[in-house]
């Protein structure tokens, strides 16, 4: 199993994403250090691989350009998918991850641009983030924890993976989600899944694609948690 630290996807992005698309992510704080940004933007390209801390420049260039549109625009597809995984893959440092707003946003991002752009993008995300998975941990991901967990069920529906691995990852979202339970504030289930978090921007865009995978979540989660659930 590759690592998820040389993870084809740093391969992918370095034959594909080039140093103009840099420049303009770097560009994206208002023009703001643009050279510093750039020159970190750079260094994760050149290396294919994140810091251990992903600092100031670039984490707040990548995180604004990733609400970039991109239906329909092959060079912006990559861009966004470019920043939201690198924001994804930052989740591995507790550093990091404390300095991010969030990874529910960046997890649909990143699964929706890499279903655009086709090929095997979709699938060189699911292995990297099934190898990530036990990298993430409740204590330093919050509600974050959950979510990583809700993204690959849905993959393993999009990608149409065995059904004993389909039900696995259903299982480990319903595993995920009595965890958080146990060790959040919240106490009981809420109806929606994805009202966990206060930091998800792109609700529909989520909405959207659960609706694809039927109603086996719901219909398990009613099972585990009765009344409280959808």
């Amino acid at each position: 199993m590759q690592s998820h630290k040389t993870s084809l996807i740093w391969q992918m992005l370095g034959k594909r994403i080039s140093h103009a698309q840099l420049r303009e992510i770097a560009k994206a704080d208002y023009d703001q250090s643009v050279e510093q940004h750039y020159r970190a933007l750079c260094n994760i390209l050149d290396r294919r691989q994140l810091p251990p801390m992903l600092e100031w420049e670039p984490r707040e260039v990548l995180s604004l350009c990733r609400w970039r549109k991109y239906d329909d625009d092959e060079e912006a597809c990559l861009t966004v998918f470019f920043c939201s995984f690198s924001l994804i893959a930052a989740a591995e440092s507790a550093l990091s991850s404390e300095m991010l707003d969030g990874q529910v946003d960046n997890l649909i991002i990143a699964v929706d641009t890499a279903r655009q752009l086709g090929g095997s993008w979709l699938a060189e995300l699911d292995r990297y983030l099934v190898d990530l998975l036990p990298h993430i941990s409740l204590e330093t991901h919050d509600e974050d924890y959950l979510y990583f967990y809700l993204v690959a069920y849905l993959m393993a529906h999009l990608l149409g993976l065995a059904p004993q691995e389909y039900t696995s990852r259903l299982e480990q979202v319903i595993k995920a989600e009595k965890a958080l339970l146990s060790h959040g504030a919240q106490r009981l289930p809420l109806k929606d899944i994805l009202a966990y978090t206060c930091f998800d921007m792109r609700h529909e865009l989520w909405r959207n694609y659960l609706k694809q995978c039927g109603d086996d979540l719901e219909r398990r989660r009613v099972e585990e948690f009765g009344p409280y659930s959808a």
